[in-house]
């Protein structure tokens, strides 16, 4: 499926909030499923409420206006002013300081991508855990990667801002949004709304996780490939999301595994 936003998709109305179960008190928003500041098309109308659409905004905007912001203005991705501010936020790795503010254009315009060691937790019998394995690996265009290089050579190493739960949160958004709109909201028993209203961070290592086998990527690569699986567990049978952000940039970028909710059959 083309989910850019070239080509966006828009699912039937929800009339219901997809996170609370609430009718927005008869206003409901629509709810991009890929956030629109990485390039998303996926839409689902009338399918959010206020009160959680401001929760969700907390996340994405640490996401999209502070990790990914460089990489989304070196891209081309950044489609409102809003997201350009004067400065960033920014680690100093040599003396472990930060965050601290930087100028825009001076800050490195790679993407630093969160990779997870292992599975999520409920596909290997754990219990909800409070910590998670991350490994960090860089990635951007040849061309952007050569312009960061040149701009940083008489600088100190420098880190971007990251917020390994922020970045979580975002992944099981992106997650239950997708379920909801291939499956339905009867369609299956979902398992991240508490996650990602902040009510229960201990689910993230319980639900997501790297993806055991990762699908291969085409030829011409989107920039966001997305796919739905039924996984096992014993008798119990989950709704996998297996997502890969940035697939454009080559075969190491991560694949992520969420665990939506069960299948209630």
């Amino acid at each position: 499926m083309d989910i850019s936003a070239a080509k966006a998709r828009v699912f039937p109305p929800v009339g219901r909030c997809i996170y609370c179960g609430g009718d927005g008190g008869g206003t409901l928003t629509k709810e991009h499923i890929f956030p629109a500041g990485i390039g998303g098309g996926l839409v689902l109308p009338r399918a959010s409420c206020r009160s959680c659409q401001t929760e969700i905004q907390t996340f994405e905007t640490i996401c999209m206006r502070k990790t990914l912001l460089p990489y989304r203005k070196a891209s081309g991705l950044i489609r409102h002013p809003n997201d350009l501010p004067r400065s960033v936020p920014l680690t100093l790795d040599l003396e472990l300081k930060g965050p601290t503010q930087v100028a825009l254009d001076m800050h490195p315009n790679v993407v630093v991508l969160p990779g997870l060691r292992e599975l999520p937790g409920v596909l290997r019998g754990r219990p909800p855990e409070p910590m998670m394995q991350f490994d960090y690996k860089i990635f951007g265009r040849l061309d952007i990667l050569d312009e960061t290089k040149r701009r940083l050579q008489e600088q100190q190493v420098v880190g971007i801002y990251l917020d390994g739960y922020a970045w979580l949160r975002m992944l099981a958004k992106i997650a239950h949004g997708y379920a909801i709109a291939e499956l339905g909201l009867n369609g299956f028993s979902p398992a991240l709304p508490d996650l990602i209203l902040g009510r229960n961070p201990l689910l993230s290592s319980y639900l997501i996780g790297k993806c055991p086998v990762p699908p291969s990527i085409p030829d011409n690569p989107p920039l966001l490939m997305i796919d739905m699986r039924c996984a096992s567990m014993g008798e119990r049978r989950f709704v996998a999301v297996n997502m890969r952000l940035f697939a454009d940039l080559g075969g190491e970028t991560p694949v992520y595994t969420v665990i939506a909710g069960s299948f209630t059959d």
